[in-house]
């Protein structure tokens, strides 16, 4: 089944930007990808913890930027997303990662590129990502919508409450390799 993956941009966008309540954006964000490949996947997702993942990736965010913090020319976190393949693993991961720009420019994805931040241990381990890099690695009809679509909408709602809520920054979250979003 094909994927319409500009519309499930839209949507996931829709989704993490309009969110309100975590635990309701990432049901509609599940039921959201559900309602476009159905499938038995969903469920065990449905079933993740966000709060705790947010929590979590929270609490990595801190260490990172007591350790190494964000100068005052920073104005935007990017949080960027890549597939990660571990020393001692085969098994592809979900990258995540943290740094900044002086100036974030919607218009041009290219803003991103240069951080002004760049920490040295600025990667993130988020369990909800992972776990949706393993569903879109095991099931062929579902891995675009997953690495993709789902992806984004997960990595933007954890970004945006394990971020937004406590420090004054723009936050971008996107994949190196393309499409960003601004929540």
């Amino acid at each position: 089944m094909s994927v319409d993956l500009a519309a499930a941009y839209d949507a996931v966008a829709d989704i993490a930007r309009g969110s309100r309540n975590l635990e309701e954006s990432w049901k509609s964000l599940i039921d959201y990808g559900e309602s476009l490949i159905p499938g038995k996947e969903w469920a065990s997702l449905r079933e993740l913890n966000i709060a705790k993942d947010v929590t979590q990736v929270k609490e990595q965010i801190k260490l990172i930027i007591k350790n190494e913090p964000i100068p005052s020319e920073v104005t935007c976190l990017y949080l960027g997303l890549f597939e990660a393949v571990y020393e001692g693993s085969h098994k592809p991961r979900a990258g995540y990662y943290v740094s900044g720009v002086v100036k974030y420019d919607p218009d041009d994805s290219d803003s991103v590129c240069d951080p002004f931040y760049f920490p040295e241990h600025r990667f993130i381990q988020s369990n909800i990502l992972d776990a949706i890099m393993d569903k879109g690695q095991a099931k062929v009809a579902t891995s675009s919508l997953m690495d993709y679509a789902i992806m984004l909408g997960a990595a933007s709602l954890i970004s945006k409450y394990a971020i937004k809520e406590e420090l004054n920054y723009q936050l971008v979250v996107g994949f190196d390799s393309g499409d960003l979003l601004q929540v």
